[in-house]
């Protein structure tokens, strides 16, 4: 078994894809691994990760970035604080008590500030009420959870006060979790991928998900995005991180804005779509398709796709460009890209907008480092083209550079001053960095550009966003001084 054979099995068990980047990160792993187990033969290593659990775990332990912090993203933990928890504390499950999981939990500082924000909100009786779990699959990460202990970066966001409420100094400079919230949280060894069978993760009210799909293909985010979904009780919540909600929506949930901030709502009415590996449905209600997971529609006379393939040839360039348009609204991401691929070649007037498309739809299969090179090769072509900064920031957000993304959303407001989807995007940049004068100021920006008709087309003929314009100017105004 090759090297390449390895990080398959990866894939095919955990989800985990590999840019250049993690590829690296892979192949030291593999080899710091080898060394401990005191191996120099390849072949007998692939064969003790195939068929022996613990070594195969031993390897997943070092492949997730447990970079994590206290109080990260606050926005989520004050809409769970002021207007999740009373919402279920006032129906039917006040009296199950309610139930928060940290899905990718990593070493627990997540699962510690939703406890901490609901003790310091609603006072040390609610934790009686709250049942808190978090899950991961690094179990290195999960032991590091248990202790309770982290050092200052760690607790960056944390004013003294808060530092002094809920840790104890420890040796080394580092701060111990008090026993009032570390014993309320329960962790576990959870890989995302396989179906939850516990019945404590079948009832959950809030589930954060937060800055765990990066390390995922499409494929891969919908069909954990299924599991959670099954995971929900009916009125519960979904709640991910800035970048990823839009990416993930597909239907199964409600996507809802409150002051800005999105996350998904599983309607009381309606009972999980549960479908297994195959997509098929396995309950009263039809299994909701997954985008990127359909496979292209067979066309042409002989029902053939390289005859409808080879057809396209004699069309021109724009009516080429607006068939994979047309197809990517549809999803078939994989046919609306091989069609493009002839007009990637070309001189003419429509190779540009052909290259906007095929980055953005890569982006939409998660293919983030093939997308990054699309964009590249755009601003190499044309310096002052807007949207390839737009995707450019859009990607940044998806590996959580924030930083990247207001330096390239900049870019393209520099390019087209009137570009609303550029000021939109700031605006969001700006809420999950904590920022609420410049994200204020974005959005005062939106406001103004979509009232008078003055905003310039964003460039992106493919961007779908779950909001209308209505609805996006409404939430401008809110936040808007």
């Amino acid at each position: 078994m090759t090297f390449s054979s390895i990080k398959k099995v990866v894939y095919q068990r955990t989800g985990l894809t590999f840019d250049a980047y993690r590829t690296m990160v892979l192949k030291e792993n593999i080899t710091q691994h080898m060394a401990a187990l005191e191996m120099d033969d390849m072949k007998t290593y692939c064969h003790e990760i195939r068929h022996n659990k613990e070594r195969f775990n031993d390897l997943v332990d070092g492949l997730t970035i447990n970079e994590s912090y206290f109080f990260r993203e606050p926005y989520h933990l004050d809409i769970l604080s002021q207007w999740m928890l009373p919402e279920l504390l006032a129906g039917e499950t006040k009296q199950e008590g309610i139930s928060i999981l940290s899905a990718g939990c990593s070493t627990g500082e997540e699962p510690c500030s939703i406890a901490m924000t609901l003790e310091q909100a609603h006072g040390p009786s609610i934790l009686s009420s709250l049942n808190i779990s978090g899950v991961d699959i690094d179990r290195t990460a999960l032991s590091k959870a248990r202790t309770g202990i982290y050092g200052k970066w760690k607790l960056r966001q944390i004013s003294p006060a808060t530092l002094s409420r809920y840790f104890d100094p420890v040796h080394g400079g580092r701060y111990v979790v008090k026993p009032k919230i570390l014993k309320k949280i329960a962790y576990s060894h959870q890989n995302l991928l396989d179906a939850p069978q516990a019945k404590m993760f079948l009832s959950m009210d809030v589930i954060f998900y937060r800055n765990v799909s990066i390390y995922f293909d499409r494929s891969t985010r919908m069909k954990v995005f299924s599991h959670l979904d099954r995971m929900l009780k009916p009125g519960g919540y979904l709640v991910m991180g800035c970048a990823e909600t839009l990416s993930h929506d597909a239907g199964q949930l409600s996507l809802v804005e409150v002051d800005g901030c999105f996350f998904y709502h599983k309607t009381a009415t309606r009972a999980s779509a549960h479908c297994d590996a195959d997509g098929h449905t396995q309950g009263d209600h039809p299994c909701p398709k997954a985008p990127g997971f359909d496979p292209p529609p067979v066309t042409g006379k002989r029902g053939n796709r390289s005859t409808a393939i080879s057809g396209t040839r004699v069309e021109n360039s724009r009516h080429l460009y607006e068939k994979s348009l047309s197809l990517a609204r549809q999803k078939e991401f994989d046919h609306a890209l091989t069609l493009l691929e002839p007009m990637l070649k070309k001189k003419d007037a429509m190779v540009e907008k052909a290259w906007i498309l095929r980055a953005g739809l890569l982006l939409q299969k998660g293919d983030t480092e093939t997308a990054t090179q699309s964009c590249q090769h755009l601003i190499g072509t044309n310096q002052h083209c807007a949207p390839a900064y737009l995707l450019l920031g859009m990607l940044a957000g998806m590996e959580h550079h924030p930083r990247e993304c207001l330096k390239r959303f900049r870019k393209a407001i520099e390019i087209e001053p009137n570009n609303w989807l550029a000021h939109f995007l700031m605006f969001q940049t700006y809420q999950a960095l904590g920022n609420k004068d410049k994200a204020s100021g974005q959005a005062s920006v939106v406001v103004r550009l979509l009232e008078k008709g003055q905003e310039s087309h964003h460039g992106l003929d493919y961007f779908p966003f779950s909001f209308s314009r209505a609805d996006i100017l409404q939430l401008c105004r809110k936040q808007s001084p």
